[in-house]
Order: structure tokens, then C-alpha cells, then sequence
């Protein structure tokens, strides 16, 4: 791996050509090919290649340094199937009783549990005619939502509140169609009862999904009324069934399966640290561990990764701050679970 800051020196340099050189042979690959991958001026790479580049060799070394490390075939990449855990096949399940009692769930948590996963794999036929709908910071009011369901089950968006609202209905109603809002903490108040409202008047199901900051949204106990939570049949809470439980959110097998399906071979110590890492609440999840897996995969160039490997990428990927934060929070973990 090469330093992130300064000139390299001329067998740095040279090294970054052998094996831009050796990627050509391995695909077939010409200069000028490259030119595009890396978006750069026309020849550019020809010129460095031949010694003649007329900027900075050390950048643009760097520059290839990175296509080579994120274009290489045996270093891994996102899997590219649902890959089962405990914990998504919990959302599953609960996901499929909802559906088929025709009623309202929940499902919160932190990000990189593999929530929206869940989703989309439910939403690619799982369930058949089912809405995977992803919300985002701009979702928050009446209008916002209905018109992002609208959109979404391919209705037109153009209209006041109150068409879109009867337009929904008059789609979905005697259709049993699963919806499943997901990143719906981003929504207001309003903007649930509207939701509620497309429940009560259809029969659809629904469910609705996001990180913690819903809970204040849907619990309307305190106030004497329940018309929310009278519909809610399942409700499942990441955080913390994980914190009553003591048991850690991804099990060592779990990351194993995961890092195969990576493409990405790991030790028992180096599979321990990533599970303790993407079961640390608040530290990414098993998101965060996939990209932390490739990093180190990339600087270790396919060996299988021990726990001094992962160590070592997670603090280039955090610094000395962020690797202590992430130490003590992983620690503190450990204990209340042992506790």
C-alpha cells in the first residue's frame, strides 16, 4: 500500500507500473482504456507508463494505485445475494406475519443491520406484488409521503393531498399488497396518521421501518389515544432485544458466510474482531464490517485476514481518535453481554 501524503519514491513508482502492466496482460486492457476507468486526460496514462508524465508522478501513481486496488476481481466485493442472519431472518418472519394477519409492524434499529436488505429481498418476490419504498430526509410532510407512494405504485403525483389520498386508495384497496416504508423515522406525525389512514381504508398491509427516532412517532400510549398503536400487531426492536438478551447481534458464523460470499477469507480471531465490531450498536452494523473487510482484504491482497489485519485497516479507516472511541465502545459491549 502506498503512503497517502508525499513524493514516492522511483521503485514506488515503478512498482505501481509493473502492476498496471501485469492488469493489462491479465485483461486484455490498453493505456488508453484506462484512460477512462480513471477519467483522465487522453493518453495520460501512456505518458506516465513511458516515463514522459508532465505533472506529479506520486499523484498519479496514487491514482492508479486506487483503480488497481477497487478494480481487482480477487479482492472481494459486496455480496451480491441475501446472505442470511439471525437477525434478518427475525425481520423476515415478523415481515411475513404481518402480511399475512393484514395489519401494521415495525421493525426499528440502528443503520447497517441490514434493514433496507431485508426489505428489498422481500420486495424482489419474497412476497409477491409487495412495495419496498425508500424514504429519505425530504419525506416528512402529508404531501411529501403521498406523493412518494404514489410515485411509487406508478400513479401520477401532480395532485393536492386529498386526490392523491383517494387515488392511493382506490389502487390498493381488495389488493392485499404488502407496503413497506422503509427509513420511516423521517416522517411526522401527520404524515403516519396519513399512512395509518391508507391502512384503515385498504386492508394492506404495512410496515414501517427506520432507526430508534420512530418510536417517538408512533407511540401514541401516552396520550390516551392508541389509534396507532391498536394497529400494530408485531413489533420488533433491534437494539433492544440485543441489550436484553446478552447476545451478540452476529454470531462468528454468521461473518464467516458473510466474508465467503465477499469473496473474502478470514482467521476465527479476524472473524471474532468483525463480529464484535458489527455488534457494537452505533458502531455500522454489518454494513460498516463488509466495507471494513474490504479495506483490509485490499491491503493484504487476498490473505486470509486475522485480527491484526482487521486492527489495522479499521484504524486507517478511522484514525487514532476514532479507533479508540471504537475500542472502548466494542469493550464496553463485551462486558454488558458477559454482565
Amino acid at each position: 500500500m502506498l503512503p497517502n501524503a508525499g513524493d514516492l519514491t522511483k521503485d514506488q513508482i515503478e512498482y505501481v507500473r509493473q502492476c498496471v502492466n501485469a492488469r493489462c496482460d491479465e485483461q486484455g486492457l490498453t493505456y488508453e482504456q484506462i484512460d477512462k476507468k480513471i477519467a483522465c486526460a487522453r493518453k495520460a496514462v501512456r505518458r506516465f507508463m513511458e516515463g514522459n508524465y508532465e505533472h506529479d508522478d506520486s499523484n498519479f501513481a496514487r491514482r492508479l494505485d486506487n483503480w488497481l486496488k477497487n478494480s481487482d476481481p480477487n479482492l472481494g466485493g459486496m455480496p451480491t445475494k441475501f446472505v442470511s442472519t439471525e437477525v434478518a431472518n427475525k425481520m423476515i418472519g415478523l415481515i411475513v406475519q404481518v402480511y399475512q394477519r393484514k395489519s401494521m409492524g415495525t421493525i426499528v434499529g440502528p443503520s447497517g443491520v441490514s434493514k433496507s436488505t431485508v426489505l428489498t429481498y422481500i420486495a424482489a418476490g419474497r412476497i409477491a406484488g409487495s412495495v419496498h419504498i425508500e424514504l429519505n430526509s425530504t419525506d416528512k410532510t402529508i404531501s411529501q409521503i403521498l406523493r412518494r407512494i404514489a410515485g411509487d405504485l406508478g400513479l401520477a403525483d401532480i395532485y393536492t393531498k386529498q386526490r392523491l389520498m383517494q387515488n392511493i386508495i382506490k389502487l390498493l384497496k381488495g389488493t392485499d399488497r404488502l407496503i413497506m416504508l422503509d427509513e420511516a423515522h423521517y416522517m411526522d406525525k401527520n404524515a403516519m396518521n396519513a399512512v395509518r389512514d391508507i391502512h384503515k381504508a385498504t386492508g394492506c398491509p404495512i410496515m414501517l421501518v427506520g432507526t430508534d427516532d420512530m418510536l417517538k412517532t408512533i407511540d401514541d400510549f401516552t396520550e390516551f389515544h392508541g389509534q396507532m398503536k391498536s394497529l400494530l400487531s408485531m413489533h420488533y426492536n433491534i437494539t433492544v432485544e440485543a441489550n436484553q438478551s446478552g447476545n451478540p447481534i452476529y454470531t462468528v458464523d454468521e461473518i464467516f458466510a458473510y466474508a465467503k460470499e465477499m469473496g473474502i477469507k478470514l482467521t476465527i480471531d479476524g472473524a471474532s474482531r468483525v463480529a464484535d465490531l458489527a455488534s457494537t450498536l452505533g458502531w455500522g452494523g454489518l454494513r460498516s464490517a463488509a466495507y471494513l473487510m474490504l479495506n483490509a482484504n485490499i491491503a493484504y491482497r487476498g490473505k486470509a485476514l486475522t485480527e491484526k489485519h482487521i486492527n489495522s485497516a479499521l484504524l486507517e479507516m478511522e484514525g487514532y481518535d476514532g479507533f479508540q472511541r471504537t475500542k472502548y465502545k466494542t469493550d464496553s459491549s463485551r462486558k454488558v453481554a458477559v454482565a
